[in-house]
C-alpha cells in the first residue's frame, strides 16, 4: 500500500489548512528562513492530510508514526512539495530541473555504471536528476542519508536503487511557473504519485 501526493504552492488554489501538533510544528520551526519554512509547512501539512497522526523523529530526523506498522516520507524543492506514506519502508524525493553544470556534479555523484549512463544518455540533465532523486529517495527509505558518498547508493539498470533493491518510480512535473521537477518514490511499492487535487 501506498498513498502519496505532490502540491505546487505556487499555484492559484492553496493548500487547504491542517491543525499540525504542536511537536510537528516545532520541528518544521527548525528552518529559519521564511521560503523554507512554508515548503517545509505544505510539506508535513500533505502526510498529516493522508495520514493525520504526528510523526516521531529518530536520532538520524526519519520520520516514523508511532504505533504503527506505517512508513513516512517528505520532500519539496521549489514550489512543490510531496509526501507519501506506506507500509513498508518509503522514501520520496523531488527537485527542480535547474540550468546549472551537471557534468561535475555527475562526476563526483554518481557510481562509475551510472555515469556511464549517464554519458550515454540523450537528455543528460533528466538522466542526472534522475539519478540523484532515486539516491536521495533511498537515502530517506533507509534514514542513513547521503553521508556525504552519494556514490555508495546505486541506481540499478533493473530500476531498482540501493542494496535493498527497492523500486522506483519517476516523474516529471511542472509548476504553475513552468518550473520542471524529477519527482522519485523509492519503496517496495514504488508507484506514480498523484497531485493532492486529484485525491480529494
Amino acid at each position: 500500500m501506498l498513498r502519496a501526493c505532490y502540491f505546487d504552492i505556487s499555484g492559484n488554489v492553496p493548500l487547504p489548512e491542517q491543525m499540525l501538533p504542536t511537536s510537528l510544528l516545532a520541528h518544521i520551526a527548525k528552518y529559519s528562513a521564511p521560503l523554507s519554512l512554508q515548503r517545509s509547512r505544505a510539506a508535513w501539512t500533505l502526510l498529516y492530510w493522508l495520514e493525520p497522526v504526528c510523526p516521531v523523529f529518530s536520532a538520524s530526523g526519519q520520520p516514523t508514526l508511532p504505533g504503527q506498522e506505517l512508513f513516512v516520507s517528505v520532500s519539496h524543492s521549489k514550489n512543490i512539495v510531496a509526501a507519501a506514506v506506506s507500509d513498508a519502508p518509503v522514501g520520496i524525493d523531488v527537485e527542480c530541473i535547474t540550468n546549472r553544470n551537471i557534468t561535475n556534479l555527475a562526476e563526483k555523484c554518481l557510481s562509475n555504471d551510472e555515469y556511464l549512463r549517464f554519458c550515454a544518455a540523450e537528455d543528460k540533465r533528466l538522466c542526472f536528476y534522475q539519478h540523484w532523486t532515486a539516491k536521495e529517495a533511498y537515502a530517506k527509505l533507509t534514514g542513513d542519508g547521503l553521508r556525504g558518498f552519494p556514490t555508495h547508493i546505486q541506481w540499478h539498470d533493473d530500476g531498482t536503487v540501493g542494496t535493498l533493491r527497492q523500486n522506483v518510480s519517476h516523474q516529471i512535473l511542472a509548476d504553475s511557473g513552468a518550473m520542471t521537477y524529477c519527482l522519485c518514490v523509492a519503496g517496495k511499492f514504488a508507484a506514480p504519485v498523484q497531485a493532492f487535487q486529484d485525491l480529494q
